[in-house]
């Protein structure tokens, strides 16, 4: 009786989501509502990453794990803890010699996980389509650790792979070559942590060589984007983009600080120094507004940007199994590493 009922609740449900806002694709629609279940179940509910309901929920069965080694790593570095899930490609030799990405998972920067079953999932995909060795950096969040903890721990984590002399952990790897990577908050910390080491004059930044960008969170106050407009819009919410900001900067500094460069790379003087970047967003994205701003920048700046919009898809749909798009933006990922000489000499279409 009681899966009767749920399963008429269900499909009563799925006859709402049709009718609701029929502008919106219906795929558009489920894919924002299983986000939204995936978030809350990430949460207080079911705290596991790996728990069976959220792998279902979010089609979260990695590909490629018998073409990846996985591995847990934690080192101490100049007094520093740095940890984070290491994916390399099994077939990886010491001649390959091949750039790594640092990749930096989003969350708003108050919540996630190296570990999480989306990370796993996707950097798994990636790992195997770009056989590229990922390192996916586990940063300190806030509230207990505001801007700019975040920033500099990334630029912690760049250097000590830069400067590590593990041969068997870093076998066939070229640590001057070194692609940073995020997904929204993620490609936030990514390109504020370039531009850093650029200011700054680290070392490091001659280190990076190239940049990806998934729907990057460029914080910009008063908050831009097209959260009334996008129906339903239940992969990020304005309520929740705002009190994410509160606890990353800091309720009563929000609105100065936003206006940094360390916070938001648009209000650097220039970024014409950066590597050849790729941005990728969807129509359906309400940060697209921010992609915008920091695609145009980049572009009066005579940066090297390379821009891609998918049609239809939400905030993160590059972790999610049903994405329709999802395959298509790894081989602009690929074509755009291809064009700079990032990926191993072999062609890589073996693994589409």
């Amino acid at each position: 009786m009681f899966f009767y009922l749920l399963f008429v609740c269900f499909f009563f449900f799925l006859i709402f989501l049709a009718l609701y806002d029929r502008k919106t694709p219906f795929q558009t629609k489920l894919l924002s509502f299983s986000v939204l279940l995936v978030d809350c179940l990430d949460g207080n509910l079911f705290p596991n990453h790996n728990h069976p309901i959220r792998n279902f929920l979010s089609g979260r069965s990695p590909k490629g794990t018998k073409l990846v080694k996985c591995s847990d790593i934690c080192v101490d570095y100049k007094g520093s803890e740095i940890s984070g899930r290491y994916f390399v490609p099994r077939q990886l030799s010491e001649s390959d010699n091949v750039p790594i990405i640092i990749y930096y998972f989003g969350g708003g920067w108050i919540k996630g996980s190296s570990k999480s079953v989306e990370n796993r999932f996707f950097c798994n995909n990636l790992c195997v389509r770009l056989r590229l060795p990922i390192f996916v950096c586990e940063y300190p969040l806030a509230p207990k650790n505001p801007h700019p903890a975040a920033i500099k721990h990334a630029i912690l984590t760049a250097q000590w792979i830069n400067n590590a002399k593990d041969d068997r952990l870093f076998k066939g790897v070229d640590q001057d070559r070194i692609i940073l990577s995020g997904l929204s908050s993620g490609g936030n910390i990514a390109a504020v942590s370039w531009l850093y080491a650029i200011e700054k004059k680290l070392d490091i930044a001659s280190k990076i060589k190239a940049m990806i960008l998934i729907q990057p969170a460029m914080i910009v106050l008063p908050i831009v984007g097209s959260f009334d407009s996008i129906k339903p819009n239940w992969s990020l919410s304005k309520s929740t983009y705002r009190q994410m900001i509160e606890k990353y900067l800091g309720k009563e500094q929000m609105s100065e600080k936003a206006k940094r460069w360390d916070v938001n790379p648009i209000n650097a003087k220039s970024l014409r120094n950066l590597s050849p970047s790729i941005i990728i967003t969807s129509d359906k994205d309400p940060l697209i507004e921010e992609h915008e701003m920091l695609y145009k920048k980049m572009l009066k700046d005579n940066a090297i940007v390379h821009w891609e919009c998918y049609e239809g898809e939400i905030h993160g749909f590059p972790v999610l199994k049903w994405s329709k798009y999802r395959q298509i933006a790894v081989d602009r990922i690929i074509n755009f590493l291809e064009l700079w000489n990032l990926l191993p000499s072999e062609n890589t279409q073996k693994n589409k």
